[in-house]
C-alpha cells in the first residue's frame, strides 16, 4: 500500500481463478478509466505473490480455493509476504464461523460471493484499507514506543547504576568523613584538656605570687620603699591581668566541654548592676574618665549566675575604659528593651576609638582581636557573648552607637524574672510594714506574717524565696519555727533570716550558727536589709547545687 493511495486510483489484486467469478468482481469495483480502483488478476498464489513483490498493490481480494494452494495457506503466505496490504476475503461459502476465523487469521472482511453488490464491495475495500492503515500507524506508534521504553529503560538502568555508583563513593566518603571527626573531636578533647591541666598548673603560682605581692604591699615585711613599692604594684596588676586570662581560658573550655554550670539567683538587676560598675569607678577615674550610671528601670529582677554576669559586665565596661582616651565619658544605661519588653538591656557606651565596621562581626570570636598590638587574650567578649547565651540573653555592638560620631555601644539583653516572693514574719505592725514598704520598693513580692503559726501555715501554700522571721514572737518564736523549717525536707533549703531587737543568748545563738542562719538586728538601715536578703538569695541558688538529692 502506496501513501498516495487516496489521490490516484487504487490498485486492487484480486486473487481468483474462475473467469466468471473475476467478470462479476471486475464490474462491481467499475474498473476502468473512470473508476476509482484499478484492478489487476491473479489465478494461482505464485502468481500473486509475483505482484506483490512489485510493491505497488493497495489492497488485496482473496479467494481460498486455489489450484497451487488449499485451506488458510493462501491467506497466510499473502500476510507473511505484504504484512501492511489488506486483504479481504471473496469466498463462495457465507459461514459466519468462517468470516470469524479469518479475522482471526488477519484478514480485514470477508465477503460471501452472490450475496454482496456494488457498495457493499466498494465500502468493504474502503474500510479494510482505512483500517489496515490505522492498524500500521498503530504498530509503527507501538514500535516506536517500544523502542522510546527500551531506550528510556536502557538510561533508567544507566541511571541507577551511577546512582548506586554515586551512593557507594557517598557512603565511603561518609565513613572517613565520620572517622576525621572523631579524630578531629578526639584531637580537640585532647586540646581543651591539655589547655585546661596547664590553667590550672598556671592559676596556683599565680596566686600564690598575687597574695605574696598584696601582703609585701600591706607591709608584712616591714615598710615598702617608693620605688618597690611602683614596681610591686606593677607585678600585682599583671599578676591580677595573668589570672583574669587563665580564668577565661578555663571557662571557654569548659564551655566547650559542655561542663560550665550556672548557679542561677533571682536578683534586682538595677542593684547588682550599680553595685558591678562601682568596682570600677576608681580604675575609671584613674585614667581622668568620666563614668556615669543610669537607671531607668529601677525595680526589676534577672535570673541569673551572680558571679558569671558580673564578670560580663565588668569586661565590657572594662573594654570601654581601656578603649576610652583620657577625658572621655562611659555611661552605663540600664532599660527595659522595646520589644519584647520582658527584656532587660544594659548598654555600655563609650567615646572611644569606635571598633571599624568590618571588625563588628568577629569581635565576639575567640582569639579574634582588633590591630596588631592590643592586649589581652581575644577571649573577652566572646566568652561574654557564651555566658549571655547560656542565660537566655545575647549581646550587640553598635560603632558608632546611633546619633553618634564616635565610640562605642555594646549592648547586653537579659530576660527579665518574676520577683521572688519574700515572707516577712514579725508580731510588731510597725515593722511589718517597714518590712513590707522597703521591699516592694525594690520590686519584691512580700508576704508578712504577725506569728510563728502562722508562717508554716503559709509555707504548707507557697514556698518564698527568703524568709524573715523575728526571734522573739509570742506562741511559737523565730527559733521553734527554724527548727520545725529545717526538720522538713521540702523546706530545709528555704533561706532564712533573723530579723530581731532582743539580744540573742548563748542556746538560740547556737541554733542560729548551726543553721549558718544570719541575724539583722533591729533597727536597720535599709541597704542593710536589702543586702541580707541579696545574700539569701545568692547563697540559696549554691546550697542546692551542692546539696544531695
Amino acid at each position: 500500500m502506496t501513501s498516495s493511495a487516496t489521490e490516484r486510483a487504487m490498485n486492487v489484486l484480486l486473487v481468483e481463478d474462475d473467469e466468471q467469478d473475476i467478470a462479476i468482481t471486475r464490474r462491481l469495483l467499475g474498473d476502468g478509466a473512470l473508476s476509482a480502483f484499478t484492478l489487476r488478476c491473479a489465478g494461482t498464489l505464485a502468481a500473486a505473490l509475483s505482484e506483490l513483490d512489485k510493491g505497488d498493490v493497495d489492497l488485496v481480494i482473496l479467494d481460498l480455493g486455489l489450484p497451487d494452494a488449499e485451506g488458510w495457506q493462501p491467506l497466510l503466505t499473502i500476510n507473511a509476504r505484504a504484512p501492511a496490504v489488506p486483504v479481504v476475503l471473496l469466498t463462495g461459502l457465507n459461514d459466519e464461523s468462517l468470516g470469524l476465523e479469518s479475522v482471526k487469521r488477519g484478514a480485514q472482511d470477508y465477503l460471501a460471493k452472490g450475496a454482496v453488490n456494488r457498495p457493499q464491495l466498494i465500502r468493504a475495500v474502503r474500510y479494510a484499507i482505512e483500517r489496515k492503515r490505522a492498524e500500521e500507524a498503530l504498530k509503527l506508534y507501538r514500535n516506536r514506543l517500544a523502542e522510546l521504553v527500551k531506550r528510556r529503560t536502557s538510561q533508567l538502568r544507566k541511571t541507577n547504576e551511577d546512582l548506586q555508583r554515586e551512593v557507594a563513593e557517598r557512603r565511603q566518603a561518609e565513613s572517613l568523613m565520620r572517622d576525621a571527626v572523631a579524630r578531629l573531636e578526639a584531637h580537640d578533647h585532647a586540646k581543651t584538656q591539655f589547655v585546661s591541666n596547664v590553667s590550672h598548673e598556671l592559676r596556683t603560682p599565680l596566686s600564690s605570687m598575687s597574695y605574696a605581692v598584696e601582703n609585701l604591699l600591706k607591709g608584712v615585711v616591714g615598710e615598702i620603699p617608693p620605688r618597690a613599692r611602683a614596681y610591686l604594684e606593677m607585678i600585682s596588676e599583671d599578676c591580677q591581668r595573668l589570672i583574669d586570662t587563665v580564668s577565661d581560658i578555663l571557662d571557654v573550655s569548659r564551655i566547650e566541654a559542655r561542663r560550665l554550670a550556672l548557679c542561677r539567683a533571682d536578683l534586682p538587676v538595677a542593684r547588682f548592676l550599680e553595685q558591678t560598675v562601682e568596682a570600677l569607678r576608681i580604675q575609671a577615674e584613674k585614667q581622668r574618665l568620666r563614668l556615669k550610671i543610669l537607671v531607668n528601670e529601677p525595680a526589676g529582677f534577672v535570673n541569673c549566675d551572680p558571679h558569671k554576669m558580673e564578670r560580663v559586665i565588668l569586661n565590657v565596661v572594662h573594654n570601654a575604659i581601656k578603649f576610652t582616651p583620657e577625658g572621655g565619658t562611659i555611661e552605663v544605661e540600664l532599660r527595659r528593651a522595646a520589644d519584647p519588653p520582658e527584656t532587660f538591656v544594659v548598654d555600655v557606651t563609650d567615646d572611644g576609638v569606635g571598633i571599624g565596621a568590618e571588625h563588628i562581626p568577629r569581635v565576639t570570636e575567640r582569639y579574634y582581636r582588633v590591630g596588631e598590638h592590643v592586649s589581652g587574650s581575644g577571649l573577652g567578649l566572646a566568652l561574654s557573648k557564651d555566658i549571655l547565651e547560656m542565660h537566655g540573653g545575647r549581646i550587640a555592638i553598635a560603632s558608632p552607637p546611633p546619633g553618634r560620631a564616635r565610640g562605642t555601644r555594646v549592648s547586653l539583653f537579659l530576660p527579665a524574672a518574676p520577683p521572688p516572693l519574700v515572707l516577712a514574719a514579725d508580731d510588731d505592725p510597725f515593722v511589718r510594714q517597714v518590712l513590707q514598704s522597703q521591699l516592694a520598693a525594690h520590686g519584691y513580692r512580700v508576704v508578712v506574717c504577725g506569728g510563728g503559726e502562722e508562717v508554716l501555715d503559709r509555707l504548707k501554700k507557697e514556698q518564698p524565696a527568703v524568709l524573715l522571721v523575728d526571734l522573739v514572737m509570742p506562741g511559737t518564736d523565730g527559733v521553734e519555727v527554724v527548727a520545725r523549717i529545717k526538720a522538713q525536707h521540702a523546706l530545709r533549703y528555704v533561706p532564712i533570716v533573723v530579723v530581731t531587737g532582743a539580744e540573742v543568748d548563748r542556746s538560740r545563738s547556737a541554733v542560729l550558727e548551726g543553721f549558718a542562719i544570719p541575724v539583722l538586728a533591729k533597727p536597720w538601715k535599709k541597704d542593710e536589709l536589702l543586702r541580707c536578703v541579696e545574700e539569701a538569695l545568692i547563697g540559696k541558688q549554691y546550697v542546692r547545687a551542692s546539696a544531695p538529692v
